[in-house]
C-alpha cells in the first residue's frame, strides 16, 4: 500500500518549509525596496517640482531684466566716486554749466541703503542751472537734492547774460 498521506505530509512540510526560509523573507526585502522606490518617486517628483519652479523664476526675472538693470542703475551695489564725477560733469556740461568744485562729504548707512553727501560748485546762469536740476531728477540715479545756495548775479562781457555761483548739496543712494 502506498502511503499518500505520508507523502502529502511530507510535500506539506518542505512546501511550509520552503515559505517560511526563502519566500518571506524575499517578500520582506522586495516590500522594503518597494517602499524605498515609492519614497524616491516622491523625492523626485518634489525636485522636479522645484526645478520646474526656478525655470519660472528664471523666465520671470530675464523677461523682467530691463526693469531691473534700471534698479541696478539706480541704487548700485557699490559707490563709485569717480562714475558719480564723470555724471556731475557730464551734466553740468550738457546744461553749460562749470563744474568747480566737488567736496564728497561723510556717508550715512539707513537700513541696507547707504547714502553719500556731495557738495558742488557750480557756475552758470540761471536757466542752465534749472536744465542741470532737470538732468538730476530725470537720471537713473537716485540722486536727491539737499539745499541749493546761491550768489548774487554777476554781468559777463558784452552778453548781458546773468552768473551765478551754485551750491548743491547732493545725496547719492547705493546699497
Amino acid at each position: 500500500m502506498k502511503n499518500y498521506p505520508l507523502y502529502i505530509i511530507v510535500a506539506l512540510a518542505v512546501s511550509l518549509a520552503v515559505t517560511f526560509l526563502l519566500v518571506l523573507p524575499k517578500n520582506d526585502s522586495l516590500t522594503a525596496l518597494n517602499k524605498q522606490i515609492l519614497e524616491k518617486q516622491v523625492e523626485l517628483t518634489s525636485e522636479e517640482n522645484y526645478v520646474a519652479k526656478l525655470k519660472e523664476t528664471y523666465a520671470a526675472v530675464t523677461a523682467k531684466k530691463d526693469a531691473l538693470d534700471k534698479v541696478d542703475s539706480a541704487l548700485p551695489t557699490k559707490h563709485s566716486l569717480p562714475e558719480l564725477l564723470n555724471f556731475f560733469q557730464k551734466a553740468a556740461a550738457q546744461s553749460g554749466l562749470l563744474l568747480e568744485e566737488v567736496i564728497p562729504a561723510a556717508s550715512d548707512k539707513a537700513d541696507n541703503i547707504r547714502e553719500f553727501n556731495t557738495s558742488l560748485i557750480l557756475k552758470g546762469s540761471y536757466s542752465s542751472f534749472k536744465e542741470f536740476i532737470s538732468l538730476l531728477e530725470t537720471s537713473a540715479r537716485l540722486i536727491d537734492a539737499n539745499s541749493i545756495k546761491f550768489s548774487r548775479a554777476q554781468k559777463i562781457g558784452g552778453t548781458g547774460e546773468n552768473i551765478f555761483e551754485f551750491e548743491l548739496n547732493t545725496r547719492v543712494h547705493s546699497y
